[in-house]
């Protein structure tokens, strides 16, 4: 499963393939904000989509992540 984290701009900040994600949902809806690299950021909306690719029988799942950047927590 790919997770797309974008910024509220629709700019991409990271494209992760083969995720987890049971385990991410569970962390975002616990925290509510995720750490990438060095910086702090606050998860203003998530959502779960599934398509059908045309070579494949399985429809596969994407994960969109909205961030917006903490300046406050360093």
């Amino acid at each position: 499963m790919r997770v797309f984290f974008r910024s509220e701009s629709g700019e991409l900040i990271l494209d992760s393939k083969n995720e987890d994600v049971a385990s991410l949902m569970a962390v975002l809806r616990e925290t509510n904000s995720i750490k990438i690299g060095l910086f702090n950021y606050d998860v203003k909306k998530y959502k779960l989509e599934y398509y059908r690719h045309p070579k494949n029988e399985e429809p596969e799942k994407e994960l969109n992540i909205i961030l917006e950047r903490n300046y406050n927590d360093q």
